[in-house]
């Protein structure tokens, strides 16, 4: 017959210490020694075998014991059942058949443990064993010998607790330890025990190729937090994850650092040109767009690589270079891979010196706003400035906007810049005539910002500026995250009366669903469809045509950016582009040489202006422009300026010099191109009779 509870806690003999059984005994005894009773008399407060009960029944614990040929006696009927055992199997049971006999906490053999307390009949307390018929089940198992009546041997009996729930909450807290939490990827920690260890195979084993590091970081993320929030960003992780995995697959080990910082460790690298194309399919495959909810979102990637042992021997100088190397190739334009080369920490250097003079360069006065003029060609008038920042470095010189804008954009101080571009330019604009514009760049990362409208109005306010008179031009990077919050801002901005030109048009992340629901005014078309633009070029053509066969079905107008030469000019007319902007119709400029283009041009077309008396020749001459000399043919001249043929192809600026002999040089400025001609205008009058020879002027 199996005993019961009773008969394993009516006796005195001491139990091990600190027990849970312990701690039971002391509190009944205390309470016998106040007067409560012997455990015995019925009151529930007090009913021993009651209150161990109860301690079965909650899972926590459970009692056993054994004989003294250490076959189970006893064991907690809940045990039983959960084991599913017979009552008839207890007796050929020894409590080591209940535990995996190498489970222990220690590492070592629990059959031996536990061996060495039955043979040697010791008590034994807080033994971690793993359960035989369940690896995730744990327990902690006390005992001690019985004595009988008369001394002799009679057993072991004890208790277990359940420590599953504390191995899987330590478990957890390893995993933790190791992997990052929102990918399941592992996290810094283990990517530095995985490059170490990789570095450390590569320096031991014969044949062993080297050690490959990507850094990776993702291009515009950060915008979709701004954007769509957290939540969206974390899911959008998980993706990047994901499609990060599948790309590298077995050739390498991929870990998130943190935030949108991701690396790749890729052991036993045997050409730098399969790292290269490694890293092109992950760039490639992480820029597909995104669907999270509503929302499809589009990002980019830039990888470093560095490659152990040429770029470092141990895990740090590794890292730092690779980061370098992502440094470089997110400088380069993103979306592309860099290798480390050891000039990279120079530039790095350098850089840091750029920022932190940047960040001083609107506080001193170094910023300034150049302007360049955006022709009508219908009219062949100035219609438009587009406001330009250019940074005067006291050290360095003019230091180029798409060096300094990115930085500014990285260390979160393009908002205070673009506000002082907005307010600079629209105080030029007040001084224009009305039907002249002022077009200003507005990044990203200002155009998320919930002050931007507040901004807009206050400064159109100050400035007297009518809203139509600006216009907002955005890159397709707005694009990067399309939710209500960006149709939400378009449509505040836009009820003050304000533009929106879509910029560098055909090069991002632009869609026609996109350009029919967002109020865009203007598309203008990227210089890199419009460089070297001729008839024969039939693909730039029509890619062109298509875009301003696009904007008139919106009631949009197109500005072609970049017209470097006549040529260019002459295609871009006969495809109907609205208006035109580049070198050859004027550089950017200050806010006094502006004003002196727009008085010059107000009222008068360029084809049109009032002419004064000229002679006609066909005479041979040079044309100069920025070191370059062009072989032209001077159709007719006054003492104001000159009409000339020129090569349509024949890349010039506004600023030329005219060349009839040694003697005869005349600086000038580029007014009208049309076909194979442009028509110039002498920065001092000449003395046209000269060329007269006889015959009369034409009007």
């Amino acid at each position: 017959m199996r005993p019961s509870l009773r008969h394993l806690v009516q006796s005195e003999d001491p139990v091990p210490s600190g027990s849970v059984l312990a701690r039971l005994s002391e509190s009944l005894a205390a309470m016998r020694g106040h007067g409560r009773g012997d455990g015995h008399d019925g009151d529930p407060l007090t009913d021993r075998e009651g209150l161990l009960g109860d301690v079965e029944a909650s899972r926590k614990a459970w009692f056993w014991a054994t004989d003294s040929d250490g076959r189970i006696a006893y064991l907690t009927p809940r045990m039983i059942a959960d084991l599913q055992l017979a009552d008839d199997d207890l007796s050929t049971l020894a409590l080591s058949d209940l535990v995996a006999p190498e489970g222990g906490s220690e590492g070592g053999s629990v059959a031996r443990t536990l061996g060495f307390h039955f043979g040697g009949r010791t008590a034994f307390a807080d033994v971690a064993v793993q359960a035989a018929h369940d690896p995730a089940v744990w327990w902690s198992l006390s005992g001690r010998p019985m004595l009988d009546a008369h001394g002799a041997y009679a057993g072991f009996r004890g208790f277990a607790l359940d420590l599953s729930g504390s191995r899987r909450a330590d478990a957890e807290i390893a995993r933790l330890a190791h992997y990052d939490s929102l990918t399941g990827l592992p996290n810094r920690v283990l990517m530095r025990r995985t490059l170490q260890a990789a570095l450390e195979t590569e320096g031991k084993l014969k044949g062993q190729g080297d050690c490959g590091l990507f850094m990776l970081d993702l291009d515009r993320f950060k915008g979709v937090n701004d954007t769509l929030g957290h939540p969206v960003g974390d899911v959008l992780l998980q993706q990047v994850a994901q499609r990060l995995s599948h790309v590298v697959g077995d050739h390498g080990c991929v870990c998130r650092l943190g935030g949108d910082e991701f690396t790749v460790v890729v052991p036993d690298v045997d050409d730098r040109e399969n790292l290269a194309r490694l890293a092109d399919a992950v760039i490639k495959r992480l820029s597909f767009p995104y669907t999270i909810g509503p929302s499809t979102i589009s990002i980019g990637a830039s990888v470093g690589i560095a490659i152990s042992p040429f770029d470092g021997e141990d895990p740090d100088e590794l890292l730092r270079n690779a980061d370098l190397a992502l440094y470089d190739a997110k400088a380069a334009g993103r979306g592309v891979h860099s290798f480390y080369q050891p000039q990279m920490h120079r530039d790095a250097d350098d850089r840091r010196l750029l920022e932190d003079d940047l960040r001083e360069a609107l506080a001193k006065g170094q910023l300034r706003l150049a302007y360049q003029p955006v022709f009508d060609l219908a009219t062949d008038r100035p219609c438009a400035f587009e406001a330009l920042a250019r940074w005067d470095h006291p050290e360095r010189g003019e230091i180029s906007p798409s060096l300094f804008i990115p930085i500014a954009e990285e260390i979160g101080i393009i908002g205070p810049i673009g506000e002082w571009v907005l307010r600079t330019a629209l105080a030029e604009a007040a001084h224009w005539p009305d039907e002249i514009r002022i077009a200003v760049n507005i990044s990203p990362l200002q155009f998320r910002s919930a002050q931007l409208p507040a901004l807009v109005s206050n400064a159109l306010a100050a400035s007297g500026v009518a809203p139509d008179r600006l216009e907002l031009e955005l890159t397709e990077g707005v694009f990067v995250a399309e939710g209500d919050r960006i149709d939400a801002m378009f449509a505040t901005i836009k009820q003050l009366g304000v533009r929106f030109a879509l910029d560098d048009f055909g090069t991002g992340y632009a869609s026609l669903a996109n350009l029919k629901r967002l109020p865009f005014d203007t598309i203008k078309i990227d210089r890199s469809f419009v460089r070297g633009l001729s008839t024969d070029d039939g693909v730039d053509m029509r890619f062109i045509s298509a875009i301003v066969a696009l904007a008139e079905s919106l009631g949009m107008t197109t500005t072609a950016e970049g017209a470097e030469t006549a040529g260019e000019i002459s295609v871009i007319r006969s495809l109907g582009c609205s208006r035109a902007q580049g070198y050859i119709l004027g550089k950017a400029m200050d806010g006094g040489q502006a004003a002196a283009l727009i008085a010059a041009r107000s009222g008068r077309t360029l084809d049109a202006v009032e002419r004064e008396p000229r002679a006609a020749l066909l005479r041979r001459g040079q044309l100069c422009s920025e070191g370059e000399t062009h072989p032209v043919r001077v159709r007719n001249i006054s003492g104001g300026g000159a009409m000339i043929e020129i090569d349509p192809d024949a890349k010039i600026s506004n600023a030329v010099v005219l060349k009839l002999s040694a003697a005869e040089q005349f600086p000038a400025t580029v007014r009208w191109a049309h076909d194979r001609r442009i028509g110039v205008a002498f920065e001092q009058r000449i003395d046209v009779t000269r060329f007269w020879h006889n015959e009369p002027p034409t009007d």
